[in-house]
């Protein structure tokens, strides 16, 4: 079960959780001693999961997909960190693959745990926020980062008058 993709167990993380750090290893691993241990990780797994997507909020899932992906110079992990460091300058933010016009390019990898996608964009508070922005993202290798003006932000999201600004990184 724990090598399926669709089920992920992160067993030392959840055994930090119910035992705090003494029941990891030097390495910090967790090994199972008992079956009892076994269970109890099993169960809180579960417990996770039926409370996880309903817990996380919409943009919390977000870039949690973000953090977990990594391919060629870009670093969810890293990126996902900045972003948080600079909370205040922003909104929302999402990653997409924004060279598939039909939105479901995404579909053919779902299956196999590959999230498709090669462009974050961030709703900035404003223009400033959004320089900011720019700024603090020099050391994510992105090919291209583009600041929507007003007039192109406001047609993006679907609104009549807004200070934010759109940002996009995009990856090859």
């Amino acid at each position: 079960m724990s090598d399926d993709p669709v089920f992920p167990l992160d067993r030392d993380r959840i055994a930090r959780k119910l035992w705090g750090d003494d029941a990891l290893d030097a390495e910090e691993h967790f090994y199972a001693t008992s079956s009892d241990e076994e269970i109890a990780i099993l169960r809180e797994c579960v417990r996770e999961l039926q409370g996880g997507v309903t817990a996380l909020g919409i943009q919390q899932v977000q870039l949690e997909l973000t953090r977990g992906r990594r391919f060629n110079e870009f670093e969810g992990e890293e990126i996902v960190r900045d972003l948080l460091a600079h909370r205040s300058l922003w909104t929302s933010a999402l990653m997409d693959w924004l060279g598939d016009p039909s939105g479901l390019i995404k579909l053919r990898d779902l299956s196999r745990n590959r999230w498709n996608v090669d462009t974050l964009n961030v709703l900035a508070r404003d223009e400033g926020c959004a320089r900011e922005l720019v700024e603090a993202s020099t050391e994510w290798k992105a090919e291209s980062v583009v600041v929507y003006g007003a007039g192109r932000t406001t047609r993006a999201i679907g609104c009549s008058s807004t200070p934010a600004r759109v940002l996009a990184w995009w990856w090859d």
